[in-house]
């Protein structure tokens, strides 16, 4: 008798990876080990404040080529260094807020000079991705909107949102941008039917400066099973 295995498709979602390529690696190769026929959904901020965004984009870019079904949404810190490319003022701010780790990671003192397949995975990035039972965005909803899933900036940005069953159409809004204790984010995950909303941010590139973070984590969406890496960037 012959025995088929059949292999469902898995979802993989990971948020906020700030420059921490070994981490990332780590999560990816060694513990989630997906399948070309996997989908990998990242929830924005690879940049910034880390050590390696380099390897990161380089490594995400990799990902892409060798997965069908990848989603990148952009962060806050993505936009961030879109506006820098056209202000010197908004350039500035990057800087502070953490791309001067990026400069460091290729060797640089300005941004003109990154190169431009870096400069081209970020703005292919997209705001959201929904699905039947999931809406996917980096930061949150802003539910005051007229429409919500026009306001970008507030997807990108926003920290205090009410997530409900008319905002999201019954399905679990699954975001980062907020550092956020593994005891919270486990709970969420176990009342995600009841509250809608499930932030995947355990803040990895604090190691040592927040209590409660550092970690970097990977919800598979088919059975809500989380998968922790400890920062091994620093």
């Amino acid at each position: 008798m012959i025995h088929i295995t059949i292999r469902l498709k898995r979802t993989f979602v990971i948020a906020d990876i700030h420059g921490c390529f070994k981490s990332l690696k780590a999560l990816i190769e060694d513990q989630l080990k997906p399948l070309p026929e996997d989908q990998l959904i990242f929830l924005g901020d690879y940049i910034d404040r880390g050590p390696d965004s380099k390897s990161v984009i380089n490594y995400l870019i990799q990902i892409n080529n060798t997965y069908r079904n990848t989603v990148f949404l952009r962060g806050n810190h993505e936009q961030m260094f879109i506006d820098a490319q056209t202000s010197m003022q908004a350039h500035t701010q990057w800087v502070r807020a953490g791309g001067e780790e990026v400069l460091v990671s290729y060797g640089l003192k300005n941004s003109d000079t990154i190169p431009f397949h870096f400069k081209d995975f970020i703005l292919n990035t997209t705001y959201y991705h929904q699905t039947e039972q999931h809406i996917f965005v980096h930061a949150g909803l802003n539910n005051f909107a007229p429409f919500p899933f026009k306001d970008y900036n507030a997807m990108m940005w926003i920290r205090e949102f009410e997530v409900t069953s008319a905002l999201t159409n019954g399905r679990v809004l699954m975001h980062g941008h907020t550092p956020t204790s593994l005891e919270e984010i486990q709970e969420q995950i176990l009342n995600a039917s009841k509250q809608y909303v499930i932030c995947l941010d355990n803040g990895c590139v604090f190691k040592g400066k927040r209590e409660g973070l550092g970690n970097l984590v990977a919800l598979e969406i088919e059975t809500n099973r989380l998968f922790i890496q400890h920062n091994i960037d620093f």
